[in-house]
């Protein structure tokens, strides 16, 4: 979870919006390549710019060209990685059991307890040292 700091609100969007794409990144953490390249399921990956606004599309029933709300669209992209950061958790634990939060966890240093023990990727894996 993205902690609440000091930030403008952009950063703060842009912040939590890179929160999201961490938990997709965390999700292949320990896979093999082969396992990185399963597709249990059809989905696509996406790694978009977010520097630059784009204008509205087509598929929001606008079609004429007008600025961006920089808000509006962050927030929309939050949405978005938010669900597939789901669903990258869903494929991840069909491929070998292992919950995405705990490798996340594992990642950010988080030491072990009753409850979680950290994630160390096999030797070989995406994301081993």
């Amino acid at each position: 979870m993205y902690p609440p700091v000091s930030n403008d609100e952009i950063t703060g969007i842009v912040n939590y919006l890179d929160l999201q794409l961490s938990a997709i990144r965390a999700a292949a953490v320990g896979l093999t390549d082969e396992q990185a390249r399963l597709r249990p399921c059809r989905s696509a990956a996406t790694d978009p710019t977010v520097a630059t606004i784009e204008p509205p599309a087509p598929w929001d029933g606008i079609y004429d060209a007008r600025p961006a709300n920089a808000r509006y669209y962050l927030v929309h992209q939050i949405e978005e990685f938010a669900r597939h950061a789901g669903h990258a958790d869903i494929i991840r634990e069909q491929i070998d059991g292992m919950a995405v939060p705990a490798i996340a966890l594992s990642q950010s240093g988080a030491p072990g307890n009753d409850y979680f023990q950290p994630y160390v990727p096999s030797p070989g894996t995406i994301g081993a040292t």
